[in-house]
């Protein structure tokens, strides 16, 4: 019985410490997020970093996504390595907006937003999405 309990906590002990070099090499991924704009270069670190800890805190606050009613457009990318869908399908699924709708477009996390295939993708869906909700 102490050899199976041994054995278990060593796959656990292994476990974990897979997620947590998983975890370092995000970080360092994100490294180049490191602007003073909350919203931009602090939420991802802040999400990483809090994991567990009752949630991300912007301005001192506890963000409670319920609370967001303005519209949102979420747009992710189908072979984005930084934020795999199944993380990023949870945002608009707790975004308390009832006008919200979550685009899943081709390419990369970088690729999404620059370069031809942004242009030809993201950008039109954004004109049109935002052309929508403006008079």
């Amino acid at each position: 019985m102490a050899v199976a309990q041994a054995a278990e906590q060593s796959v656990a002990q292994r476990i974990q410490g897979e997620v947590e070099r998983a975890i370092q090499r995000s970080i360092k991924g994100l490294e180049y997020l490191a602007s003073p704009a909350p919203a931009v270069g602090l939420t991802p670190k802040s999400i990483i970093y809090r994991r567990g800890t009752g949630g991300l805190k912007l301005g001192g606050q506890v963000v409670d996504l319920r609370n967001i009613k303005v519209p949102v457009l979420h747009i992710t990318a189908e072979h984005d390595h930084l934020v795999p869908q199944d993380c990023a399908k949870a945002l608009i699924a707790n975004v308390g907006s009832d006008d919200k709708e979550e685009v899943m477009l081709k390419g990369g996390h970088v690729s999404l937003v620059a370069g031809p295939n942004a242009i030809k993708r993201m950008w039109p869906k954004l004109d049109q999405w935002l052309g929508a909700r403006c008079t």
